[in-house]
């Protein structure tokens, strides 16, 4: 895989350590939180590991949050939790590449909005930011079952399941392969669906290699699958994206909205 320069504003404001860009917009009201005093290493380091980790001081709230890159070089592949990410097919790839880092932000972003809310007592909408990430989870884990089941129909109408040994096993090359480390259940859930989906299309690929199995089926079942994942993916980052601007407001402390009103 070819070196290519990859740039996701974030969607909370962090204190920079020689990072160039201009100030986001969403995040704005959370500058003055102590739960956002963190700094982000230099675009350097990002580049040279392909990953950002962010802690925050257990003091001000028992979490850690992450921002996923995907690396312009292969590394190692292996995860924190709860598997390694390696993606077979070049087709979910794609996807990934086109999805993860925002969505993973727009995770991340909503429960430290979601944690503000709780501290400052506003619990309206700390139950609206909660049911917005346990339906993102929900949908996740819904499609990531019917993958599931789709490729364990698919083996065994194939042929796939008669086949012994490693005969069934295909080696692909130009792999994805990333450091992974997960912040949240939502995270979770992301990777577990698009390794889910990774396995159904895999799985089509050697039924059309190794079984008599035809192009039309081939073609139908990979396409539904690609479709389904890029259609979740698409409306859930829509729909948490439309809300972001206001959570962000709604959760700021009533002395920064009055400083920001003057």
């Amino acid at each position: 895989m070819g070196r290519r320069k990859r740039r996701t504003e974030p969607l909370v404001v962090l204190h920079d350590s020689g990072y160039p860009g201009a100030e986001p917009e969403v995040g704005s009201a959370l500058r003055s939180s102590p739960l956002t005093a963190m700094t982000r290493p230099a675009p350097v380091r990002i580049e040279d590991v392909g990953r950002w980790e962010i802690d925050i001081d257990a003091a001000d709230a028992e979490v850690q949050g992450v921002r996923i890159y995907i690396p312009n070089t292969p590394v190692t592949s292996r995860a924190f939790f709860p598997y390694p990410m390696h993606l077979d097919t070049a087709s979910v790839q794609k996807v990934a590449m086109r999805w993860l880092n925002r969505l993973m932000d727009m995770h991340y972003t909503s429960t430290l909005l979601q944690r503000l809310a709780i501290q400052r007592k506003q619990e309206r909408l700390s139950r609206e930011i909660g049911d917005a990430l346990a339906g993102m989870q929900r949908a996740y884990r819904e499609l990531s079952l019917w993958a599931q089941h789709e490729k364990a129909e698919l083996i065994e109408h194939s042929g796939l399941a008669r086949l012994n040994g490693t005969a069934a096993q295909v080696q692909f090359t130009g792999a994805l392969n990333f450091v992974a480390a997960l912040s949240s259940p939502q995270d979770r859930y992301l990777v577990q669906l698009l390794n889910a989906i990774d396995q159904l299309v895999g799985a089509y690929d050697r039924a059309s290699l190794l079984c008599a199995f035809s192009q039309e089926e081939y073609v139908d079942g990979t396409r539904d699958a690609l479709f389904r994942l890029e259609s979740l993916l698409s409306e859930q980052g829509r729909l948490l994206r439309a809300k972001m601007n206001q959570w962000t407001v709604e959760s700021a402390d009533p002395r920064e909205k009055e400083t920001a009103g003057s």
